[in-house]
């Protein structure tokens, strides 16, 4: 059974600041989540980056410590946050909403290990149905086996990492919807 949503017009239209973070464990793999669009059936799946949005009062890099706890359980100091590593303006167009964003990816080494978010929304648990450490090599094959990978552009954000010269690297826009964001 499909669900009706109503067109992108007459979605509620947000726009926010978001940090995301490229989460690295010893091994160089990268931390992605597999996020969902759980207000349609069946729902999307894809993977993303950790991250969400700037809260009230709250800087880049308060907010990447806050989101690294809150999505993985994983603690650090603003201080070991480095970047900006790249930046971008984004639509995402989802099943009841749409979000228009502009999105400041940050880098973060971490032990590795399991994965145990620290506080997730109901809606983020109802929405995360995995989480996983990417090799480069377990990112091709995801993206060449037909897995979305949201950012589309991550392996250019992943080369980005070992040349800091070339941060912050300017992104083009982007749109990644399970829905069209526009009529």
């Amino acid at each position: 059974m499909a669900t009706t949503t109503p067109p992108p017009s007459q979605r509620p239209r947000f726009r926010r600041d978001v940090v995301r973070l490229l989460v690295q464990n010893p091994e160089g793999a990268l931390l992605l989540i597999g996020d969902s669009d759980t207000s349609l059936d069946p729902a999307p799946r894809w993977w993303s980056t950790p991250g969400g949005g700037i809260e009230e009062g709250e800087g880049h890099l308060e907010t990447a410590v806050r989101e690294l706890w809150e999505e993985t359980g994983f603690t650090c100091a603003a201080a070991d946050i480095r970047g900006p590593v790249a930046v971008r303006e984004a639509v995402h167009g989802f099943g009841l909403f749409v979000l228009d964003q502009t999105e400041t990816f940050y880098a973060v080494s971490v032990a590795g290990g399991e994965i145990i978010p620290g506080a997730l929304t109901e809606s983020e648990v109802d929405a995360t149905w995995d989480n996983r450490w990417f090799s480069r090599a377990d990112l091709a094959a995801a993206i060449a086996g037909g897995e979305d990978v949201w950012p589309r552009t991550l392996g250019a954000i992943w080369d980005a990492l070992l040349d800091p010269m070339t941060w912050p690297l300017q992104l083009e826009p982007a749109e990644e919807s399970t829905i069209p964001a526009a009529d």
